[in-house]
């Protein structure tokens, strides 16, 4: 990092190095055309790799950003 950063810069690098892959897909990769997002994943084979388990299959119980929506549901349920 470099030291000369001022602490909203900071703030922002340390919020992009720390992103989900959701949060990720989200914000860059999600409107680039079909072509560039196919290209995207032949690259980086590992994108998404924390929320598929052993069986292929994204595993929600463990999955933060579905709980935190799950639980946001309840409460205007409420």
């Amino acid at each position: 990092m470099k030291p000369n950063m001022n602490l909203e810069q900071q703030k922002r690098f340390w919020d992009f190095i720390f992103m989900d892959d959701f949060e990720f897909y989200d914000m860059y990769i999600a409107g680039l055309p079909e072509e560039a997002q196919e290209r995207f994943f032949n690259e980086t084979p590992d994108f998404f790799s924390d929320y598929i388990n052993r069986s292929k299959k994204i595993d929600l119980k463990e999955d933060k950003i579905y709980q935190n929506i799950m639980l946001k549901i309840q409460n205007i349920k409420e």
